[in-house]
C-alpha cells in the first residue's frame, strides 16, 4: 500500500483561499504581480480530457487542473 503524500501534487486550503487563488489566476495574478498571462489562462481552460469518468461513471471534461463545464454538467452561476 502506498500512503505517501506528495506536496507538489496536492492542494490544501479553505474554500475562501481556493477562491482567492482562482480569482487571482483569472486576473493574471495578485494585485501588482502578473504571473499568468492570457496564453497560459487560455491553455489552462482548453479541453485536455473529455469523456466518461471511470470513477463517477459520468461525463467529465478537464483543462489543466480545472474541471470544465459541459451541457450535461454545468459549473458556476446559472
Amino acid at each position: 500500500m502506498n500512503s505517501a503524500v506528495i506536496p507538489s501534487t496536492n492542494g490544501h486550503g479553505t474554500a475562501r483561499g481556493v477562491a482567492a487563488l482562482y480569482a487571482a489566476f483569472l486576473r493574471g495574478g495578485p494585485p501588482g504581480m502578473r504571473w499568468a498571462g492570457d496564453a497560459l489562462r487560455s491553455e489552462a481552460v482548453a479541453i485536455q480530457a473529455d469523456g466518461d469518468d471511470r470513477v463517477t461513471r459520468r461525463a467529465s471534461r478537464f483543462g489543466l487542473g480545472f474541471q470544465l463545464a459541459q451541457p450535461s454538467r454545468p459549473i458556476g452561476a446559472r
